[in-house]
């Protein structure tokens, strides 16, 4: 059988190679595409993972493991509210409370939201309590934190 010259002219080889083309655009496209779907919600598993893995920890008293998982939680992102809670607790279960503090005002200058901002603030108050400090700290925390969130 012979092949029609058409099809082995130079625009019809033209004509292959640039659908091809496009369709290998087009197909590189979905796969990027699927990738920003794919991603963010294999981050939030391995956070909420973490998160658990951390609170497991913290309830054990397994205080540094619950460090590194907190820690690992807020490379991954560094908004969330519950690692900050966490990483605090543990900080102050090793009786490490300059951490914990220090961990809770990083958490408050990340987040966004004034309700989790409040949170924290009440993570402070109870270090505080915890800590005995006197009444005028707490008081002057939570002037601090009416100030900086409005409730």
């Amino acid at each position: 059988m012979k092949k029609s010259s058409e099809n082995n002219s130079p625009s019809s080889a033209k004509s292959r190679k640039k659908t091809i083309f496009i369709l290998a655009g087009v197909l590189l496209l979905l796969l990027l595409g699927s990738l920003f779907i794919i991603v963010p919600k294999w981050q939030q598993i391995n956070i909420d993972k973490k998160l658990e893995l951390g609170q497991s920890c913290l309830s054990e008293g397994k205080y540094e493991e619950a460090i590194r998982a907190y820690q690992d939680v807020i490379k991954i992102n560094e908004k969330e509210k519950d690692a900050y809670k966490g990483l605090s607790e543990s900080f102050a279960g090793i009786g490490d409370y300059q951490q914990a503090e220090e961990t809770v005002y990083s958490g408050i200058e990340k987040l966004e939201d004034n309700n989790q901002k409040v949170e924290m603030y009440q993570v402070l108050v109870d270090l505080y309590t915890e800590e005995a400090k006197p009444q005028e700290d707490l008081q002057l925390l939570k002037d601090e934190a009416f100030q900086k969130t409005g409730k």
